[in-house]
């Protein structure tokens, strides 16, 4: 898949009313098979960007909503809530592909 489809796949987890990142500041709902699609679509985007120093700027505005949704998941919850080590995890793997996005752009 080229980058435009997946910056589109990417963004559209993140701003679609039925997305992994609205579903999860709105319903407070982790979906984990939204959030495996989500790292699978980042991780091929990684890849497919190459050696380019672009990414699409709509698509760095959804990198950085995604973290702070993910950031404001983990405040909202208390310790003992079942999600929290879930979005916990899964706000340091999606930090990790950005910085890896970033730093290959």
């Amino acid at each position: 898949m080229d980058e435009q489809k997946l910056a589109k796949l990417i963004k559209n987890q993140c701003n679609d009313e039925d997305g992994f990142l609205i579903r999860l500041h709105s319903l407070g709902t982790f979906d984990e098979q939204q959030y495996q699609e989500l790292i699978s679509n980042l991780e091929a985007y990684r890849k497919a960007l190459g050696s380019s120093t672009k990414i699409d700027r709509n698509l760095a505005g959804c990198l950085f909503d995604l973290m702070i949704g993910l950031d404001n998941a983990v405040k909202k919850y208390s310790e003992t809530h079942p999600e929290k080590s879930k979005i916990e995890a899964a706000q340091e793997t999606v930090w990790l592909l950005i910085q890896e996005l970033l730093s290959s752009s």
